[in-house]
């Protein structure tokens, strides 16, 4: 439904290799994204998948704004950056990952509710977001062997152009 979709994108592709550069273009990003939540203030926000400084900022601009905000907690950023720079980076990159997991950490407390995709995920999550119960498992997977393979040739897949690709 185009009508409830927006798309917001950088001005220009930034590097995700180059750290600064990558946070400047995340920065950059956040704020299109705000301007377009202030141009059409929502009564909802779930969040999914996004940078940290990106969540950070639209979190922020929810809560001032008093505007439920959803944590739908896919992965956990700060461990994988931790371990990543780590690796990278030595001490520098472990401190840059322990910052990483404090701010996430402090992402999913501030969050009015969080959606987990995996059982597992509720050791990890604050114990103030476990102990409100502020969270819902919702296992976003299936065997694969138990989903039915229909035809791509169906109404909604010609409208959308899709019965021509192969995913």
């Amino acid at each position: 439904h185009p009508d409830l979709l927006r798309v917001v994108r950088c001005e220009k592709p930034y590097g995700k290799m180059n750290l600064l550069d990558r946070l400047r273009g995340e920065i950059e990003w956040s704020s299109r994204c705000i301007s377009a939540l202030e141009a059409e203030i929502p009564t909802a926000i779930i969040c999914s998948c996004l940078p940290l400084p990106v969540m950070g900022r639209i979190q922020a601009w929810a809560r001032r704004r008093r505007i439920p905000c959803v944590y739908w907690l896919q992965d956990l950023q700060g461990t994988a950056i931790a371990e990543l720079l780590g690796k990278r980076l030595g001490i520098a990159g472990r401190a840059v990952g322990s910052i990483a997991k404090s701010l996430e950490h402090r992402m999913l407390e501030r969050s009015d509710h969080i959606i987990t995709i995996a059982p597992q995920h509720e050791q990890l999550l604050p114990r103030r977001v476990r102990n409100n119960k502020r969270f819902t498992l919702l296992e976003n997977w299936a065997n694969i062997e138990e989903i039915p393979v229909l035809s791509r040739n169906n109404a909604w897949a010609v409208q959308y152009g899709l019965d021509r690709t192969t995913n």
